[in-house]
């Protein structure tokens, strides 16, 4: 199958579709550091750094050639649950590459790509919450436009752990098909432990509403991870307890700024770290990837808490293959 991602990002959905042994002959990104990363990592596939609201089905045509499904994962912030509370999440708002934008309408533009391009499939990807009351007046007008069009629409909700993701993720996704689906049942697995990709005793992250510093066992999957950071943790709010340091199985909460290297007290020190770029790639399935010179550790791990697990893509592409 020849696919076409669009808002590819690094290529979070590409790698799943290449791994699941599909081709994705094009990907449409339009902030120029993202695409370059992408450029990196997906070196025969042909990424365009262009605004989606500026091109037409046609467009993709021209420019990728003939394919069979149309991917795509529009921005999630105006939707997500992490935003502040009490702001309007559709109004312009700063993204992680410090423009300002809106972003709550890209979803029709990629409903208008596939009506334009009428590919044989389609998936978009986005938060459950999309799903929720509030947010219905997005999602049933999106899904009325692909049923106008003439596809059978098949919605789920995934959770990326159950599907072999080390850190925790729900998304809604969207399937499109000119054909009815076969029944299926989607795989689930137990919920890998954080321990398979992190070194450590556990990771001390900031959680609720309250902000309080929780201690989260590696035994169990990792928070999501998000573009700042560890579950509800906002930059540089969750470490790594180091492997070094002997367990203690007391947990105290007395911690002061964990992100800067200092230690909590718990019957004795436990020294802490920040993750690394190659620690959070693993905690979202990517392989290892390739990162051009001058992209900072925040940028990095923006791009990839900004991602579509791979594993949850090539679960995806296995269910309309089926």
């Amino acid at each position: 199958m020849k696919v076409v991602s669009t808002f590819a990002g690094l290529g979070g959905s590409s790698f799943g579709y290449t791994d699941a042994g599909h081709e994705v002959v094009g990907a449409v990104e339009f902030q120029a550091d993202i695409a370059a990363v992408y450029r990196l990592n997906h070196p025969v596939t042909d990424c365009w750094t262009v605004n989606v609201r500026d091109i037409t089905g046609a467009d993709l045509r021209h420019r990728f050639g003939d394919f069979d499904l149309l991917d795509g994962s529009p921005p999630c912030q105006a939707f997500s649950l992490m935003g502040v509370k009490g702001k309007e999440r559709t109004a312009i708002r700063r993204h992680t590459d410090l423009s300002y934008q809106r972003s709550d309408d890209l979803i029709f533009d990629w409903t208008r790509l596939v009506q334009e391009a009428r590919p044989e499939y389609a998936v978009m990807e986005n938060v459950a919450v999309l799903a929720g009351p509030k947010w219905r007046k997005y999602l049933v007008p999106l899904l009325v436009q692909l049923k106008a069009a003439g596809y059978r629409i098949e919605v789920t909700v995934l959770q990326a752990e159950l599907l072999g993701n080390p850190s925790t993720r729900t998304r809604l996704v969207i399937i499109a098909s000119r054909q009815a689906l076969k029944p299926y049942r989607w795989p689930t697995k137990q919920p890998p432990a954080a321990s398979t990709v992190l070194p450590g005793h556990g990771l001390v992250i900031r959680t609720g509403s309250e902000r309080k510093y929780a201690f989260r066992s590696l035994a169990l999957p990792a928070p999501a991870v998000t573009a700042t950071g560890l579950g509800f943790g906002a930059r540089h709010h969750s470490a790594l307890i180091d492997d070094s340091i002997e367990v203690d199985p007391v947990f105290n909460e007395r911690l002061i700024r964990p992100w800067q290297g200092e230690a909590i007290r718990a019957g004795r020190f436990r020294q802490m770290r920040m993750l690394t770029i190659d620690e959070v790639r693993r905690l979202m399935s990517f392989p290892v990837l390739v990162w051009p010179s001058g992209i900072t550790h925040l940028r990095a791990w923006a791009m990839i808490g900004n991602s579509v697990p791979p594993v949850l893509s090539q679960v995806v592409i296995d269910r309309i293959a089926a």
